[in-house]
């Protein structure tokens, strides 16, 4: 997928979010759950849609202050659908015991 200009804002004040123009969302149809990227930093999420103004996904304090954003700034983001169970990462060793342990996998993947 190509990269998107977006912008950073706030949803409510002090919870920051990335304001998605409405044809990228649109591209993924139905398809909620992405997975977003800005240089080398990835993680998972969700398009929102707000009342007032378009969509967003949430960007936590951690992820605005590492990138060293500000409201208002100009960022170029890549999504990706996010085809995972849990919408995480799940590390390998977690698989090889989830692999054995059906109780444990039902309870975390039901």
């Amino acid at each position: 997928m190509p990269q998107v200009v977006c912008s950073v804002g706030e949803i409510f004040p002090g919870m920051h979010c990335i304001w998605v123009p409405d044809e990228t969302v649109h591209s993924f149809g139905k398809q909620k759950r992405v997975i977003a990227t800005v240089a080398k930093l990835q993680w998972h999420c969700a398009f929102n849609k707000s009342k007032t103004h378009g969509y967003y996904i949430y960007l936590n304090k951690e992820k605005y202050k590492e990138l060293n954003l500000k409201n208002g700034s100009k960022i170029k983001i890549e999504f990706k659908p996010d085809t995972t169970d849990l919408q995480f990462h799940i590390p390998e060793e977690l698989e090889e015991v989830l692999a054995t342990d059906l109780k444990a996998k039902k309870f975390l993947m039901p």
